[in-house]
Formats: structure tokens, sequence, C-alpha cells
């Protein structure tokens, strides 16, 4: 039986550290889209005169928020790409199998389209101020169908990478425990449907914070840890 022919990899190695190193891009355009487009708006029987106002007052900050999510979408399919093959390899050397790889990628997609939803749709509200404060506060609203997409999905995500690493380690033990209390998180936000006063604020609020902060430190650490596993001798163990 004739072994296996080893051959040298043909993308250029700068490509494939930037490939590795994509999560971290990913995690500083999120947080820069966060902290500009990321606006609290009226609540939803406020007088229509404020949603007017709202828009001409966050105009330009939403826009360039958007643009910067946008970037970041980019950067996070590469990632994702990336993660799904490490869990996928990992799983087929333990498991004999990839499966789990899967739900990690359909989870992914389907919390970035989410997210995508409710950016975009957010910052079309307010493009224009003279738009109809009805349209503006409709098509917020609908923007808010997105964070539950998303939420969703980025849950099913990392719960999964946070699940199947207990077994396969094919991330530090660390970043599964981020991984698995990020997925968590996005799940708890559901809670916020229950509150009884319309504007969705009750307790289970807290976890929308919580969990984008601890995606952007899973992107962060996944990546460097994508990056020394590139620069480790060929039979090295993986990064602890």
């Amino acid at each position: 039986m004739s072994t296996p022919v080893s051959r040298p990899d043909p993308v250029p190695p700068l490509v494939l550290r930037s490939v590795a190193a994509s999560g971290i891009f990913f995690a500083v355009l999120l947080v820069i889209a966060f902290a500009l487009g990321l606006k609290e708006p009226p609540a939803a029987d406020d007088p229509v005169a404020d949603w007017t106002q709202f828009a001409r007052d966050n105009e330009d900050d939403v826009r360039i928020g958007a643009l910067a999510f946008g970037l970041a979408t980019y950067p996070f399919v590469l990632w994702l790409g990336y993660l799904r093959s490490v869990m996928g390899e990992a799983e087929v050397r333990t498991r004999g199998f990839s499966r789990g790889a899967y739900m990690v990628l359909i989870g992914g997609v389907l919390g970035i389209v989410g997210l995508s939803l409710f950016v975009f749709l957010s910052a079309l509200a307010i493009q224009q101020p003279d738009t109809p404060p009805e349209t503006i506060r409709a098509l917020a609203e609908l923007g808010g169908a997105g964070i539950g997409l998303g939420s969703g999905g980025f849950g099913a995500c990392l719960v999964t990478v946070g699940l199947i690493n207990v077994g396969i380690r094919a991330l530090p033990v660390w970043l599964g425990w981020v991984a698995l209390a990020a997925g968590l998180a996005f799940v708890l936000q559901f809670g916020v449907m229950l509150s009884d006063t319309g504007d969705d604020d009750n307790f289970f609020g807290v976890f929308f914070p919580i969990a984008f902060l601890l995606l952007v430190i899973f992107a962060i650490g996944s990546s460097v840890t994508f990056l020394r596993e590139q620069a480790a001798p060929p039979g090295a163990p993986p990064p602890a």
C-alpha cells in the first residue's frame, strides 16, 4: 500500500496567517460597530416626534457603525470557516467522523445573518431623517427580529463548540468554557420576551452585552490559538 505523499501548501504563509487571525479583525470591527451604531431607540409608544429626533441625532454614528459591521462580516466568514475546519479535523481524529463541526457552521451563519438584519435595518431606518417616523419605528422594530435569529444561531454555534471541545480538545480548555458560556448567554437573552412592559426590559436583558463580550473574547482567543498552531513545528502538541 502506497504511503500518502506530503505536498507543500500552495497558499502563501501570509494568507494563512491572515485567515488564522481573522477572528481578531472581526472582534475589533464588531466592537467599533457596536460602539458607534448601537443606540437605544425610543420606546414603541413614545411620540413619533421622538423617533424623528432620534434619527437626526444618530444618523452619522449609525451609518459608520453599519459600515464597520459590514466590513466585519468578511473576516467573520473566514474565521467561522477556519473554526469549522479545526473542529471537524479534531472530531475525525477523535470520533472517526465529523458532525458537530457542521452545527457550528450552520449556527454561525444564522447568527451573522440575524445580526446583519438587525444592524442594516436599524441603519436603514434612520438613513434619511425626513423619513416618516412611523416607518422609522417599524424598521427599527423589524430589526429586533434579527436579534432573535442571531441569538439562536450564535447560541447553537457556541454551545456546540463548548460541548464537543470537552471530548475532542480542538481548542484550549478555557476557550471551550468561554464558548459554552457565550452560547448560554445568547440563549438566555430570549428571556426578555417574558417582559410584560412592552419594552423588553427585564433581568434577562443583561445577557445581551455579556453574550457579545464573550463572543469577542472567544473570537480573539481562538485566533491567537490558530496563529500559535501555525507557528508550532510539525508534530507539536496543540496549545493548552
